[in-house]
């Protein structure tokens, strides 16, 4: 099992398998998770050190300019 090769927890592991992939507008629910996603890597070993997705993103409302709106909808 995944968990115990890495040694991550299974709710933390099912996070990541659990994500829908697809076009949505880029919130908050979706950087927080995404940041969840970077932990679990660094944790595992596949980051070399923890990143912050905040600085590697743009706003909410920046986001929300961008976005079409059938996106936002």
């Amino acid at each position: 099992m995944a968990s115990e090769a890495f040694g991550a927890s299974l709710s933390r592991i099912d996070v990541v398998k659990r994500r829908r992939y697809g076009l949505r507008a880029i919130d908050n629910e979706v950087i927080a998770t995404q940041q969840q996603i970077a932990d679990l890597y660094c944790q595992l070993g596949l980051l070399p050190k923890r990143v912050d997705i905040r600085q590697a993103t743009l706003t909410p409302e920046q986001y929300a300019k961008l976005t079409p709106e059938a996106i936002l909808r």
